[in-house]
């Protein structure tokens, strides 16, 4: 899924599957970041 930022700076991340069960990564440099990956385990941003 491919999403853009409105506004350049950080972004928190949550992801919520339909169990209930959310993961979430804090302060997100979306101008530095190229990929969030969102597994069972967590967020890793690269």
């Amino acid at each position: 899924m491919l999403v853009r930022a409105a506004n350049r700076g950080n972004y928190d991340v949550r992801a919520t599957w339909l169990n209930g069960r959310a993961v979430e990564r804090h302060g997100v440099n979306v101008c530095a970041t190229t990929n969030v990956i969102i597994t069972n385990q967590g967020i890793a941003v690269n």
